[in-house]
């Protein structure tokens, strides 16, 4: 801004993913040394807050160092804010550590006004399922960062993951957002960013188009989110409970909409919870309706065995859905605490 105030986009662990020496904790702390640059190159007189366009923790490891040095805020569009607040409760790739409070959460498709930018966040399926594309003009130049939707300088080569939730037609759902704002101007996260030159969101669109009907011709129905299945998961992912005493928990249940006008009739799931043995859940089935394009819930209690002590116990989820039997499709981490003692 030119108040001296600034709004980042990400602060993570490293310039470059790969770099760091091992996979624990102590190889993945995020440097404040570019701050002093950024105030010394940019006339930058403090951080007001700091915004993600996807939960990723080589985009979010720094965000409460951040807060405490700079005394910022931390902003997140309103589907990510509990996946930082929250990471246990989530079978994700990459999650961060440590909850990180989010002090304002964002609505889509609604402008933000920030000093005297305004900024736009739109939902942006693909790499991963909450990620957002935040929308705003620089010096009259539309400007779109997109988080690391590709994986190359150029934006040529999709950067999905399955476990990070993609769905057929997350790419060209995204490349119409695109071609809706015609952006001049690119910037992802971990490459130079991308002047947009002419003809390159329309070539983006048609190569997404590809991408979802390759998905749609080769997965047979029912297999996977992205070919317009059945996702599942425990709600919470990990968690810590006392023995002999009974814990709620919940699987929850999505199916992508089905391609075309076309709805698709509810389904009929049986939910059933399967645990340790000597372990007693509550109830032991759990009947309900899904609809295509919905999620729904079944709430069960679990409770260990009185005196038991264990780490990352697995707790599953059997499904069978219009009397299709499609066996354990989700697992929770369960560790078990004396009563009154408290986990970790």
């Amino acid at each position: 801004s030119e108040s001296g105030r600034a709004l980042l986009i990400d602060f993570g662990y490293d310039f470059c993913t790969g770099i760091p020496a091992g996979t624990d904790r102590a190889s993945r702390r995020p440097w404040l040394y570019t701050l002093a640059t950024l105030k010394r190159h940019f006339g930058g007189e403090r951080v007001d807050a700091v915004l993600p366009p996807h939960s990723h923790d080589d985009h979010v490891a720094g965000f409460n160092l951040l807060r405490a040095v700079e005394g910022c805020q931390v902003w997140a569009p309103e589907g990510m804010a509990d996946i930082l607040e929250e990471p246990w409760r989530y079978d994700l790739p990459c999650l961060w550590y440590d909850p990180i409070p989010v002090d304002r959460r964002l609505p889509l498709v609604e402008p933000l006004h920030w000093q005297e930018y305004e900024l736009t966040l739109y939902p942006q399926p693909g790499h991963t399922r909450h990620a957002v594309a935040i929308a705003f003009k620089v010096d009259g130049r539309r400007v779109l960062a997109v988080g690391d939707q590709f994986q190359d300088d150029a934006g040529g080569r999709w950067n999905y993951v399955y476990k990070n939730g993609f769905e057929a037609g997350d790419y060209r759902r995204a490349a119409e957002l695109y071609c809706r704002l015609a952006p001049d101007l690119i910037l992802p996260g971990h490459f130079e960013p991308l002047h947009v030159e002419p003809g390159y969101l329309e070539d983006l669109l048609a190569r997404a188009t590809v991408l979802e009907s390759l998905h749609r011709d080769l997965l047979p129905a029912g297999s996977e989110p992205a070919g317009g299945g059945l996702e599942v998961h425990i709600d919470p992912d990990q968690a810590a409970i006392p023995a002999g005493l009974e814990t709620a928990f919940a699987v929850v249940l999505s199916q992508e909409p089905p391609a075309g006008s076309n709805p698709a009739l509810p389904g009929e799931v049986l939910v059933r919870p399967v645990v340790p043995r000597a372990w007693r859940a509550a109830p032991g089935e759990v009947r309900l309706s899904l609809v295509p394009g919905g999620t729904a819930r079944a709430r069960f209690f679990l409770v260990p065995p009185a005196g038991l002590t264990a780490r990352r116990a697995r707790v599953a989820a059997d499904v069978t859905v219009d009397g299709v039997h499609l066996g354990q499709c989700a697992e929770a981490l369960v560790t078990v605490v004396a009563n009154g003692a408290e986990g970790t």
